[in-house]
């Protein structure tokens, strides 16, 4: 597995290639390389580590007295070995959890969040398995009175209406009798759990941690289930996942909820409005982008107008999961790392800078091979290099706050 704990994918070996038991001079020689490179590479990712731990302990002064060293040091990326405790930082999700602890609020925190939604959903589980017994003994009920009349030669009407006929009996009427012996919140909350159990199984299912009935997924699910708990007005929303499951794999699942919370719940990002119902958030983001597109990668922009390409069916997969989903991850952390500590313009750099990128090939392909090339597009880039290109692309966050009180403007 590589460093953030995927499978990877096993190197072919060539036919020509030398054995290993006997490696050549020019084998060894590149071996004794690699192995300077990499423990120069070790040596600096501590030191950059040390630099990293002096500014956290220390963030009050340099979140405000040296905002720019902090920006630069953000944009080459956190050390993985800060990285947990730094977004829980940039996001305030210490600071959400001290305040719960603060004010005694015992029943904010995530254990007391996790017995008591874990304890609902039980509860939910228990009903439906009553409610099938139940329905179980009423068909067999059913189906032995009607054998009884045919023994007897009558078709006599049920006494008192009290047990239907076995034909009564369906997939849907039982499920519709189970489904009465819940409230409303309940009923919903089961329909978050049946699609949390489905979304467990196709979380980073390349991960260590969230292999098959793997501990990850446990976690995920404790979550998950959390914050739709303590969240009923929003409960849970296919996308969560993917934001979850990588703050799992940095930090314990109490830290991953505080941060999933933070982030959902604050105006800084607000992704409640693009995770509930309707998702609001939605529509304004590709208005926001196509006047972005149109202004700082014209070309594309007018070639995707003329082969009929809508955003949505690309950016669709890019920016609702906030890139967590089919990108490396390399990628994706170092987007996050910016995200969290500066806020949405990365998000829509990093699209601009995925087609400015890719420009020259893009203006030569129609419709088809444009929606083709896209999707492939995710694992074929290099992290650093649109990193790059990404902080080139110059707007303010005046600009989107200016984009989006146009587009509500326009809605009335």
């Amino acid at each position: 597995m590589n460093r953030y704990g995927f499978d990877r994918e096993p190197t072919q070996a060539s036919s020509s290639s030398p054995s290993i038991s006997t490696p050549t001079p020019a084998t060894a020689a590149t071996n004794k390389k690699e192995q300077k490179r990499l423990k120069k590479s070790i040596w600096l990712e501590n030191k950059r580590s040390l630099k990293w731990l002096v500014m956290c302990e220390n963030w009050a002064e340099w979140s405000t007295k040296r905002r720019k060293t902090v920006k630069r040091r953000v944009r080459k990326g956190v050390p993985d070995a800060m990285r947990g405790q730094m977004w829980q930082v940039f996001s305030g999700a210490t600071v959400l959890r001290q305040q719960a602890r603060t004010e005694g609020n015992r029943d904010a925190m995530f254990k007391a969040v996790v017995d008591q939604s874990n304890a609902k959903f039980l509860q939910i589980n228990r009903l439906m398995e009553k409610a099938e017994v139940e329905q179980e003994q009423k068909f067999a009920a059913a189906q032995e009175q009607q054998q009884q009349q045919q023994l007897d030669g009558t078709e006599t009407k049920d006494l008192a209406n009290e047990t239907p006929k076995a034909s009564t009996f369906n997939t849907t009427t039982i499920q519709r009798d189970r489904l009465s012996l819940l409230s409303v919140d309940q009923k919903k909350a089961r329909k978050w759990d049946a699609v949390i159990e489905a979304d467990l199984g196709r979380t980073f299912p390349d991960h260590c941690m969230f292999h098959r009935n793997a501990l990850g997924q446990k976690v995920l699910r404790d979550v998950l289930r959390a914050y739709a708990a303590a969240h009923p007005n929003l409960g849970y929303t296919q996308g969560m996942n993917f934001i979850a499951a990588m703050f799992i794999s940095y930090m314990p699942a109490r830290d991953a909820y505080w941060v999933l919370t933070a982030i959902m719940d604050s105006p800084k990002w607000d992704l409640q409005s693009m995770f509930c119902d309707r998702t609001p958030a939605v529509s304004r983001i590709w208005y926001q982008f196509d006047k972005l597109l149109t202004k700082y990668v014209p070309k594309v922009s007018a070639h995707f107008k003329q082969e009929g390409m809508d955003h949505s069916m690309y950016l669709t997969k890019w920016v609702i999961p906030l890139y967590t989903r089919d990108f490396h991850f390399d990628f994706v952390v170092r987007v996050w790392d910016i995200f969290l500590q500066q806020g949405w313009k990365i998000i829509f750099r990093v699209a601009l800078a995925l087609l400015k990128h890719s420009e020259p090939l893009l203006l030569k392909m129609d419709m088809e091979k444009i929606m083709y090339y896209l999707r492939d597009l995710p694992s074929a880039i290099d992290a650093t290099n649109i990193l790059t290109m990404a902080h080139r692309i110059k707007f303010k966050t005046k600009e989107l706050e200016d984009l989006r009180l146009e587009y509500e403007q326009n809605l009335k």
